[in-house]
């Protein structure tokens, strides 16, 4: 029986954190990002480590971030997939027979150090969903709550949904397999919320 797993950053918890951004002198939206990805291949500019501060006047930064707070999978301004080159290569070296992505390449600096982290691009959606138990949102094609066929996520280890919201994903599931290698690699930053599944029709308990 397969299960699968929603892949996402941890939720912050402390007032002080890390955050890769676009520099101040840059200013592009989400949306122009992706069309550029999608022409060129590549992201459109480097980045920046911000140290932010959560203070009961608002949101500050600081740019001097010492090096503990890179992390494997990075907290950045947009919640794109942005993952360290160890944290790529485990998921490449285990990735399922029925898997086509590939990753763009992003450089992220802090004032004392540059460090190259990447973004899985998927070359196009498998067909994983049990469309009958999954919640859509109303007037809409957009999935609400996914409910993923146990029998049609055989051979998928890193895949996503079907996304509104243009060639970078925001949301990508892993299967069990997958989930316990990266937690045996102990990678820093990383959480799995456990999906709903299927089988022969029926939510998987």
């Amino acid at each position: 029986m397969n299960r699968c797993f929603f892949f996402t950053a941890k939720e912050g918890s402390n007032k002080d954190f890390s955050m890769a951004k676009f520099s101040d002198e840059t200013i592009i939206s989400p949306l122009e990002v992706d069309d550029f990805i999608k022409q060129n291949r590549r992201f459109p500019c480097n980045l920046v480590l911000a140290q932010m501060r959560i203070t009961k006047n608002g949101i500050t930064q600081n740019t001097n971030v010492p090096e503990k707070e890179f992390f494997d999978y990075q907290y950045n301004q947009f919640a794109y997939y942005l993952l360290s080159e160890r944290l790529k290569n485990c998921i490449e070296e285990n990735k399922g027979s029925k898997d086509f992505f590939s990753w763009i390449s992003v450089s992220v600096s802090s004032e004392t150090e540059t460090r190259n982290y990447f973004i899985p691009i998927f070359e196009s959606i498998p067909d994983v969903i049990d469309s009958k138990l999954t919640t859509i949102v109303p007037a809409s094609n957009a999935i609400m709550v996914p409910c993923f066929d146990s029998e049609k996520i055989e051979g998928h280890n890193f895949f996503p949904i079907k996304s509104s919201f243009g060639v970078l994903p925001r949301g990508i599931y892993v299967s069990e397999s997958l989930k316990k290698m990266l937690q045996k690699q102990k990678f820093d930053n990383i959480k799995f919320e456990k999906a709903k599944c299927s089988l022969d029709g029926s939510v998987i308990p």
